[in-house]
């Protein structure tokens, strides 16, 4: 608590009179906010820590008409940060929080305190300056709960940063104060229309987060009337730029027709986009739409009494066999899900260990070699039956059947639920093997008899099937 008041009150303070310290700082970041992609890559290219850390938000926030990828946004920041550029290192904190990566949840807490809490404090003076993708960073930090209980969350004063921020149009930053002008709770006064102008700023821009959150505006119906067929709009647009998430709220509308007809097949190329990118609730949105395709009939539409989406041409077909593929790291509590970036390889090179506060390290960290295929040699049934599910889903290895189905044998004979679902469907829909409604039951009954949920949904409608 000592510390959040002591940084708070020097903030602010310097804040108030940022005008007599110059802009040392702010120069750079100015020019920085304002350069255009082959600008901003030539600077970076050529070793400058401070265009390395921007190139590396660029790709975390899908700005610049950069595509989302947390591999190359990593591997910028990573330069960065082994110059010691305060903006490196809370570029690392930031990508450090994507649940992709798998990182202990601590590591983005150690990098924002190399950041933040450096004895020079050469971030916070940077924003005092007028700097304002430093602005951004403190208020991204200041809106997190990575550094508590020594920094306590304070979303009138990240606001104020992002205001700074925002007056550069660093859209980043004019897409966060939007969010908080618009969301109930973050700031004592709500100020929507001001937020939705914002929110307008940052689709005019393209961020992938923007199209998502204005699909959940037309979608909540809070703020603006609810309008199902402009929220798919939006949705979809963040889906092809990249965004996890919108893949699946993609797939969702098209699988239930919510606001244009069900079509499964386009809503499976969602979902598995979604999967590819290890989104958590990829592989079940998929069993559904299997279960729709399955029950032989589409669901009844839901009544929008809105037109049908603008844009209708055909998503990208989902990313092949060894391409990158993308996700987003999520937005500091308490904005809402999980807006930002990513394109990663299914095996992404590793972020190095934060360093500590104590002594700071930012020196690079080989990339883990990946195993060939050949070598990943399942030793058990979770193994064999993630191995399985790369080859069914096509996840960093081309997609192959007859491998799938040899592993999740090993999976289900070995007692795995989930892997004997995987069987039922594989013989429902005749997948690698001829369709055999019979064998699909057998397996659906051993995984729902081992607890297995979307099993027992599955297998109720093929019995209805396979009733006389």
């Amino acid at each position: 608590m000592l510390f959040a008041r002591i940084h708070c009150f020097f903030i602010a303070a310097i804040m108030a009179f940022s005008g007599a310290m110059g802009t040392a700082f702010g120069v750079t970041g100015g020019q920085l906010a304002k350069a255009f992609e082959p600008e901003l890559r030539k600077l970076a290219a050529g070793g400058d820590a401070y265009a390395q850390a921007v190139l590396a938000l660029s790709y975390a926030n899908g700005d610049k008409g950069l595509p989302l990828s947390i591999s190359e946004a990593e591997k910028w920041a990573r330069l960065s940060a082994a110059q010691h550029h305060p903006i490196g290192k809370f570029a690392m904190g930031y990508l450090a929080q994507s649940p992709i990566l798998g990182l202990d949840a601590t590591v983005p807490g150690r990098y924002y305190l190399s950041a933040f809490g450096d004895s020079k404090g050469d971030l916070v003076k940077m924003a005092a300056s007028g700097d304002p993708i430093a602005s951004y960073a403190i208020g991204m930090i200041l809106t997190s709960d990575n550094l508590r209980p020594r920094l306590v969350p304070d979303m009138e004063l990240a606001a104020r940063h992002h205001v700074v921020a925002s007056g550069a149009d660093f859209l980043p930053s004019v897409l966060q104060l939007g969010i908080m002008k618009i969301e109930e709770g973050m700031l004592v006064e709500k100020y929507v229309k001001g937020g939705l102008d914002l929110l307008d700023r940052a689709v005019s821009g393209n961020l992938p987060v923007a199209h998502y959150y204005m699909g959940l505006v037309f979608l909540r119906g809070k703020v603006m009337p609810e309008n199902r067929g402009m929220a798919l709009v939006h949705f979809r647009k963040a889906a092809d730029l990249g965004h996890g998430e919108s893949m699946l709220l993609t797939a969702e509308f098209y699988a239930h027709g919510m606001a244009t007809p069900v079509d499964l097949p386009l809503a499976r190329q969602y979902a598995l986009r979604a999967a590819s990118l290890k989104e958590p609730k990829a592989e079940a949105k998929l069993l559904e739409i299997e279960s729709l395709a399955l029950a032989g009939s589409s669901p009844t539409p839901l009544s929008s009494g809105v037109p049908e989406p603008e844009e209708t041409d055909l998503p990208p077909a989902p990313p092949s066999p060894g391409e990158v593929s993308s996700s987003s790291p999520p937005i500091p509590p308490p904005l809402p899900s999980t807006p930002g970036p990513t394109t990663i390889p299914f095996n992404p090179s590793v972020i190095p260990e934060a360093p500590s506060p104590e002594q700071p390290s930012f020196l690079p960290v080989p990339a883990q070699p990946t195993p060939p295929s050949g070598d990943l040699v399942p030793k058990t049934s979770a193994k064999a039956r993630e191995l399985a599910k790369r080859h069914y889903s096509g996840v960093g290895v081309p997609i192959d059947y007859v491998a799938a189905l040899g592993h999740f044998l090993v999976a289900a004979k070995a007692g795995d639920a989930e892997a004997a679902r995987y069987l039922g469907i594989i013989y429902l829909r005749g997948k690698g093997v001829q369709k055999d409604r019979v064998a699909a039951a057998r397996w659906l009954r051993q995984a729902a008899a081992g607890g297995d949920v979307m099993a027992k949904r599955n297998l109720e409608l093929l019995e209805q099937l396979l009733a006389p």
